[in-house]
């Protein structure tokens, strides 16, 4: 209950951007993560629920990030029409990827779309266990 408030603040900020044709649309979409030929983005429109997509060649999905008590608790995968879905080895990359850095996407994704901060992408080095 107690991020109600934050999210009503965050769909009303995220609309404004929408709106103003300075912020948002002029801004390019950034890359946030590279993992293994798995690139982690966003789009430059995005909306609520804060998630991010991942691609590796003609395969694309989109991870919606579910928050409780402040941090990445767990996630949905939604598959997006237009591409192959992911082989189980990429699906498992890419977990390792939202566990380690769940709560760093949702950070990249305040800065850039709250805050309205230049993000650098990042090369995970760190390998899955």
């Amino acid at each position: 209950m107690a991020f109600e408030p934050f999210f009503d603040l965050c769909s009303l900020i995220c609309f404004i951007y929408v709106i103003d044709a300075r912020g948002i649309f002029n801004r390019k979409m950034p890359k946030i993560f590279i993992y293994q030929n798995l690139v982690f983005f966003f789009y430059s429109n995005e909306h609520l629920p804060i998630h991010v997509h991942v691609r590796k060649d003609n395969r694309q999905m989109r991870v919606v990030l579910i928050i409780s008590n402040g941090e990445v608790s767990s996630w949905k995968v939604v598959k997006e029409r237009g591409f192959r879905p992911f082989k189980s080895q990429d699906l498992k990359r890419v977990e390792f990827v939202i566990k380690n850095y769940g709560n760093d996407i949702v950070q990249k994704w305040m800065d850039f779309f709250v805050l309205n901060k230049v993000i650098k992408f990042e090369v995970i080095e760190k390998h899955e266990k």
